[in-house]
């Protein structure tokens, strides 16, 4: 089970629910920018995590502009030196800057054999596909693939492939692909005719959330290795926690398959 963290408190909260790793973000680069942390508080959980067995990806999954890559690579050494098992990357120049193991985030959009195996070639270790996969399109790239495979099972399900929306920046000029997407196609909105006739009121953009528990014994069978959820929980207390165990929503590994 990997489940998200918006701070290190959290990260904790999970690991003693049950929580097989955590993914959360550093003070900078993550696809969540309001979930900042320091590495300090990074150390505290991955020092936490370990005690019992549990693992700590960092996300550093926004794209990254050349005058940027110094400071990116600062952040990686000192997440290796805080213990942190892993990286969630999007940005191919993640791969040069460090030698930690590198998951290919769902910010790469993989939803093919061919761009599943494009990231394995270039070394990630586990491949996050895209939300909208069907598990026929997750069994052709298990099949294509050696690497673990991972896939969300509960939160938000954009409108738009994962790394591949500019909703955000067309409307407020805010990029998901830097952390700042404006959740714009979470909103309600009218769907208007040409001549301003109004033909459905209030419909949201995307769905509110995907909770694929059903099917997540497909989803093993299917190649899986492990299942998510994302930051649309926020606080993962006993009681939550229990919850996403139950209905398998923050996920199961499962085997590499």
């Amino acid at each position: 089970m990997l489940a998200p963290a918006r701070n290190a408190d959290i990260g904790i909260a999970a690991i003693d629910c049950g929580a097989d790793a955590v993914y959360i973000a550093g003070p900078e680069f993550g696809a969540r920018q309001a979930a900042g942390n320091s590495m300090e508080d990074i150390g505290k959980l991955t020092e936490y995590a370990h005690r019992f067995g549990g693992r700590i990806f960092l996300t550093l999954n926004t794209i990254l502009f050349d005058d940027e890559l110094t400071e990116a690579e600062r952040l990686l050494a000192g997440a290796k030196a805080a213990g942190v098992d892993a990286i969630i990357a999007q940005d191919l120049a993640v791969w040069k800057l460090t030698d930690l193991p590198v998951h290919a985030s769902t910010q790469c959009a993989i939803r093919t054999p061919e761009k599943a195996k494009l990231y394995e070639s270039l070394g990630a270790s586990r491949l996050v596909l895209e939300r909208e996969m069907s598990l026929g399109q997750i069994k052709a790239v298990r099949k294509a693939v050696d690497c673990e495979l991972e896939f969300f099972v509960h939160g938000a399900l954009c409108v738009c492939y994962s790394g591949q929306c500019y909703m955000s920046e067309q409307i407020a000029g805010r990029s998901a692909n830097r952390g700042e997407c404006i959740q714009a196609c979470r909103s309600l909105y009218d769907l208007v005719d040409g001549s301003g006739n109004v033909l459905v009121r209030n419909r949201f953009g995307s769905k509110q959330s995907s909770a694929v528990a059903e099917g997540l014994q497909s989803q093993g069978q299917a190649g899986g290795s492990c299942g998510c959820g994302n930051m649309l929980v926020q606080d993962l207390g006993a009681v939550e926690e229990h919850i996403l165990r139950a209905e398998c929503s923050a996920g199961i590994f499962i085997g590499t398959g």
